[in-house]
């Protein structure tokens, strides 16, 4: 595969472990489970973007 496709698969794994951690601190802090949910959401959606974004700054996209 092209390394293009390699950076993009890095930054969705990525995001979703940034996800996860942002669900888990969430709940750990007391939140319920579907506001934990929404925080690891809103973390893998802003991840996901931000890495896009600064990929394709680079040049690397």
């Amino acid at each position: 595969m092209d390394d293009k496709v390699w950076v993009v698969i890095v930054i969705g794994l990525f995001s979703i472990i940034v996800a996860l951690a942002a669900g888990i601190l969430r709940s750990i802090g007391g939140d319920r489970v579907p506001a934990a949910i929404q925080g690891g959401a809103v973390a893998f959606a802003t991840t996901m973007t931000l890495g896009l974004i600064v990929a394709n700054a680079l040049g690397v996209v």
